[in-house]
């Protein structure tokens, strides 16, 4: 293997390293449900696997494993507008096929979607909220580049599962579009689904803005988290604004 394909990931190495996170994500947090997990070892699992998989991936494709989280680090300006639409493609297909997987080996598929105790807009504002706090980490640990790599795993991870502890009662702390996706898919109810795509792009931009105002333009080693490590040689070395 060459030093430039080592270092510099093909497109279809970083599509599967976004699938493989997302699919094992997607599995574990609509897969807990369906087994009856008890909601605290659900929502430490979920974070364990999110923390898991950005140490996998995050050097191939920048492990984002979330459209919200893909469209958050283009408006911010540190992840390319032309490789959005893949990523987000290769995330939701992830989601069905980890639904699909669990709908053919648990049944059930109803049990993947999450309960609303408290009414809708209760959950919409959760989820907005909980995708806000999210992305507010994830930038954060790219805009602090001395705590990207295993920090920034653990810091993502710890976010997660403190979310689900904290949101998971009023909406499922889903903070992920392809999370919830599949499982409507499968279980053929899209009474709420609205919600689950909306809410969690409304607190990605919230929390793009915030990043802004308190990190201010983006430093190059925010881009090198965005994309992957290993892909940094292909960025320019001067920070790009948001939208660009």
């Amino acid at each position: 293997m060459s030093l430039l394909k080592k270092h510099c990931p093909s497109p279809a190495r970083r599509l599967l390293a976004e699938w493989v996170g997302t699919f094992m994500g997607v599995l574990v947090a609509a897969g807990g449900p369906m087994l009856g997990v008890d909601p605290v070892s659900r929502y430490l699992a979920r974070g364990l696997v999110s923390m898991s998989f950005i140490l996998v991936c995050g050097e191939v494709s920048g492990a984002h494993f979330n459209p919200a989280a893909t469209l958050g680090f283009a408006w911010r300006g540190v992840f390319p507008w032309r490789r959005v639409p893949a990523y987000i493609i290769s995330q939701i297909v992830a989601g069905i096929m980890a639904a699909s997987l669990l709908q053919a080996v648990l049944g059930r598929a109803d049990r993947m979607a999450s309960p609303l105790p408290l009414g809708v807009m209760p959950a919409f504002w959760m989820e907005i909220v909980l995708t806000f706090g999210l992305l507010m980490v994830i930038h954060g640990t790219g805009s602090e580049h001395k705590i990207t790599g295993h920090n920034a795993a653990l810091a993502v991870g710890g976010y997660t599962t403190a979310a689900g502890l904290f949101g998971g009662s009023v909406s499922g702390a889903s903070m992920n579009p392809a999370r919830s996706l599949g499982p409507a898919l499968l279980a053929g109810d899209y009474r709420t689904l609205w919600m689950y795509l909306v809410a969690p792009c409304i607190g990605a931009a919230l929390a793009t803005v915030c990043t802004w105002l308190l990190q201010g333009q983006p430093h190059h080693e925010e881009k090198k988290a965005a994309v992957g490590d290993r892909n940094a040689a292909e960025q320019p070395s001067a920070p790009a604004g948001i939208g660009t």
